[in-house]
């Protein structure tokens, strides 16, 4: 972790400087640099809530109804934690409706890609050009007010200071959502180090309980308890601890004892490079479903899209040299500690699989419910 820098202006951090060179919207751009300054502070939470230092005041902390309804129930997970920016404050935590949000945003992005001559046609013809000049106008100067707003509270994460009430704000609403609790605790990592939804983790690990071949290896229901404990309190797990054949019942519960215990092991183990590669993923898929400029004039992009892979890694390594104590020339070729070995070429390889992920949710497949 980089220590805080000093004194910074929010106008010389090198994320505003990125912002010149990239031809996606404002808003793909707010996101992409949302996520890279609050990947080290995720990955930070979820190390201490997967610790269980904190259970005794988070909610769902033993395996029930609700906590296994989280499994499937994508969108109370969704509603719980999206990435959705908010004019009160820097925590992407709150929205009052982002299914709708993103089912507009799908709408619009589908129609521009699936029939662009005639979205086109309806902009011509329910503004004139003088109307659509004033709109774009105006949502240029809304946007570039909510952008210094943010880059504001980007200079203060840069020197450390993340803020008494922000701090205290997303502690009560972990405390009252297991939605949130389960995002850090399961999903999120699931999705980091598997690369698969909790529901397929949980899926897989279900059939081979279910399945009576006393030869078989149970690989997705260690992973399945690696990833979240509680399961062991599920039935079809209690069930295949008692069933005749292969190991006994002693030696089936110490396996899940071991795997509660030691967690995500040095095989799969959640790092900060797994994370910025779910993150990078994530903005990849934003960028390239939300991030075109459609207005007044469509811009013609690349393959890649909006945002390439290798613009994503230039923002990583531009938040590394704000968040470092160096300066001036000292920090000009500085590079996120992470990912400092990894080119375009590799980093593209490296997050594509999870910009397939969030392909699939941003694409309405539904998440980890189609599992």
């Amino acid at each position: 972790m980089f220590l805080p820098a000093k004194g910074q202006s929010k106008y010389k951090l090198k994320i505003h400087k990125w912002v010149a060179l990239s031809r996606a919207n404002v808003f793909s751009v707010m996101v992409a640099q949302q996520a890279v300054v609050h990947t080290e502070i995720m990955y930070e939470l979820m190390q201490l809530i997967r610790s269980q230092e904190m259970d005794h005041y988070l909610p769902g902390v033993v395996f029930d109804k609700t906590w296994l309804n989280l499994y499937q129930d994508h969108r109370a997970v969704t509603k719980a934690v999206a990435f959705v920016y908010e004019l009160d404050g820097i925590w992407p935590y709150k929205t009052s409706d982002v299914q709708k949000e993103l089912g507009d945003s799908r709408m619009v992005s589908n129609w521009t890609k699936n029939q662009p001559e005639q979205f086109a046609a309806l902009i011509k013809e329910e503004f004139s050009p003088v109307q659509l000049m004033k709109f774009v106008r105006l949502g240029i100067r809304l946007n570039h007010r909510n952008y210094k707003l943010q880059l504001k509270q980007f200079a203060k994460i840069a020197q450390g200071d993340m803020g008494k009430a922000d701090d205290e704000s997303f502690d009560e609403r972990l405390k009252s959502s297991p939605g949130l609790h389960f995002y850090l605790r399961v999903a999120l990592p699931c999705m980091c180090v598997y690369q698969k939804f909790p529901l397929t983790v949980f899926r897989m690990a279900k059939r081979e309980c279910l399945q009576k071949n006393s030869m078989q290896n149970y690989v997705w229901l260690e992973n399945l308890i690696r990833l979240d404990p509680y399961m062991a309190g599920a039935d079809f797990v209690r069930d295949w601890v008692n069933i005749p054949g292969g190991l006994t019942t002693i030696e089936r519960r110490k396996k899940i004892a071991e795997w509660s215990i030691d967690g995500l092991d040095t095989g799969q183990k959640l790092t900060r490079r797994k994370v910025k590669y779910w993150f990078g993923g994530y903005i990849w898929a934003v960028a390239q479903r939300f991030g075109k400029v459609l207005i007044p004039k469509p811009v013609e992009y690349g393959p890649e899209g909006p945002m390439t892979a290798g613009e994503i890694l230039e923002l990583f390594d531009a938040w590394a040299q704000d968040a470092s104590p160096l300066r001036g020339k000292e920090c000009l070729h500085l590079r996120d500690e992470d990912l400092a070995d990894l080119q375009e070429k590799s980093w593209r390889s490296a997050i594509r699989p999870y910009r397939n992920q969030w392909d699939h949710i941003l694409s309405g497949g539904g998440g980890w419910n189609s599992g």
